[in-house]
């Protein structure tokens, strides 16, 4: 996770409500958050100022540590992920 993300959740701002700010899909938000691809533009410049941060701080990793529940539920979320794709094969 980066530090977009832990932001997001520390603040309690929804990955839904921060989409319809930015005009954006909440996949796009998602994938900003895994690192798996970058905003750019105006979508940059609104996360600095939304976050007053700049966007290289934004997106740099971070580790994590999740408690016991939050463990419990992203195991349960990737298996039923995983069965979802499985069951499209």
């Amino acid at each position: 996770m980066n530090v977009l993300g832990l932001l997001i959740r520390d603040r309690s701002i929804s990955v839904t409500g921060l989409a319809r700010t930015l005009r954006r899909r909440r996949e796009s938000v998602h994938a900003w958050i895994a690192g798996r691809s970058k905003p750019s533009g105006g979508d940059a410049v609104a996360l600095e100022t939304i976050f007053a941060l700049p966007l290289d701080e934004l997106l740099a990793e971070v580790e994590v540590d999740y408690t016991p529940s939050e463990t419990d539920a992203i195991a349960t979320l990737r298996l039923r992920r995983e069965e979802t794709e499985n069951a499209k094969d």
